[in-house]
């Protein structure tokens, strides 16, 4: 298995770059498993939610807005269409009404990993990918969400 000149770690495909500020023509790509399994790749998508400025409550409403909201076509690698069901959201996040799981990641922006994400936090961390993918083309990740908060338990 090759070994990640980024991160150092074995992996089938390289690390997410962690400099991609150069919006990239083309279809959107949704990030592959390899590529998001990266202690560097999940440090970096830690510090972009951190850099949104919302509380934790809000980082899910920000993520369905980016994602949603984007009227281009997102592909798998393979070239399959991804599929935006209405559920989406709920979906890979469950129904957690205390949303620790974004509080744990805009922690790790200021305390980095120490180790690989879990394959069950790889469909989070697409996402958070896809909508950070979705703002350097242009999207808004600075406006306000119209999507009401849910009523608490």
């Amino acid at each position: 298995m090759p070994v990640c000149p980024q991160c150092r770690s074995r992996v089938f495909v390289p690390c997410i770059a962690a400099n991609d500020n150069v919006p990239h023509a083309g279809p959107l790509f949704v990030a592959s498993d390899d590529q998001l399994r990266c202690i560097q790749a999940q440090h970096t998508l830690a510090v972009w939610t951190k850099g949104l400025g919302v509380s934790r409550y809000r980082v899910l409403h920000r993520l369905a807005d980016l994602i949603f909201g984007f009227e281009g076509d997102i592909y798998w690698r393979a070239g399959v269409i991804f599929a935006r069901p209405d559920t989406l959201i709920d979906d890979v996040f469950g129904s957690e009404p205390s949303c620790s799981w974004p509080g744990a990641l805009m922690r790790m922006a200021e305390c980095p990993p120490k180790q690989r994400p879990q394959d069950r936090v790889l469909p989070r961390l697409r996402l958070v990918h896809l909508a950070k993918q979705i703002v350097a083309r242009g999207g808004k990740a600075s406006q306000a969400t119209d999507t009401p908060l849910p009523p608490r338990a």
